[in-house]
């Protein structure tokens, strides 16, 4: 007759999941979740050890967030979004994608509708800081070239790249709390943030249409040809502006040497979780998604 089964049975995968719910489970005592013999002394010591470790964590990855609500509030909730979704990955730089989404849920907070945004800002520029080492795209590149080959070449967005759409002037007040001594009275207004690595510097800005415009194409992949087509000298002009400023700023890259850095950096799509939704550019009179009646 086979034994009775024990409700601490099983193998070591369950014994290491149930051991990592007990970490992270306060006020319950580690016997009702491990076997009495297997739970090691000092295992509350460990447990709050573990979650400070994370709750420490947040904190250094979302600065912003920390300032605007105090280090005790930031703490109690950070340590409630550490037991609500514990880190999956080993690397805890990258841990936190999630952490906007369980700001956006926690009630004792939602009198702060932006502050999941600029905890979002903060995250960009975390995988803004981490992300492939690509070679900017500069005027030097064509120099040179000939007319075909220059309008054939595949231009696309620097791995640091990332935009924010907000309801609210998510940019403003995080620069507040980021060195920006002397504010400009706030705007209740959306705001579109532009976050990306140039050199050794993280820039956090807005982007105004005809730029997002431009960097919406490029995320896919366009020829140069492609990117600065235009239907109207209105258009043309803000193409050529725009393309000018991503230019001076770094915003883009040959795809070819993007693909070439990827396949070289490590963990690849680590810090993925971080990117919001791209957002969608407003239309241009030459655009088909414009709405007609």
């Amino acid at each position: 007759m086979d034994a009775p089964s024990s409700p601490h049975r099983g193998g070591p995968e369950i014994a290491q999941a149930r051991f990592a719910a007990a970490l992270l489970a306060p006020g319950v005592d580690a016997r009702e979740t491990l076997a009495a013999d297997a739970t090691p002394r000092g295992f509350d010591v460990h447990r709050n050890t573990v979650v400070s470790s994370l709750v420490r964590a947040l904190a250094e990855g979302f600065p912003s967030v920390e300032r605007l609500v105090g280090d005790e509030f930031f703490a109690a909730m950070a340590a409630e979004a550490v037991r609500a979704a514990p880190p999956t990955h080993p690397v805890l730089l990258a841990y936190g994608a999630g952490f906007a989404a369980f700001i956006e849920a926690f009630a004792p907070v939602a009198h702060l509708p932006y502050l999941a945004d600029v905890a979002r800002l903060d995250g960009l520029r975390r995988r803004a800081w981490h992300a492939a080492d690509v070679q900017a795209l500069d005027l030097g590149a064509f120099t040179g070239a000939e007319a075909g080959h220059v309008a054939a070449r595949r231009i696309a967005l620097h791995p640091s790249v990332g935009l924010l759409r907000s309801a609210h002037p998510a940019r403003t007040l995080w620069a507040a709390q980021n060195g920006d001594e002397h504010p400009a009275p706030v705007a209740w207004v959306a705001e579109t943030a532009l976050v990306w690595r140039s050199g050794g510097a993280l820039h956090v800005d807005d982007v105004d249409a005809p730029l997002l415009a431009l960097l919406d194409h490029a995320r896919h992949r366009p020829t140069l040809a492609e990117l600065l087509s235009a239907y109207t000298l209105a258009e043309t002009q803000a193409k050529a502006q725009a393309f000018a400023t991503a230019l001076r700023s770094g915003l883009l890259v040959d795809a070819e040497a993007l693909d070439a850095a990827l396949a070289h950096a490590g963990g690849d799509g680590l810090f993925d979780g971080f990117l919001p939704r791209f957002p969608t550019p407003p239309p241009t009179p030459s655009d088909p998604r414009r709405i007609t009646r």
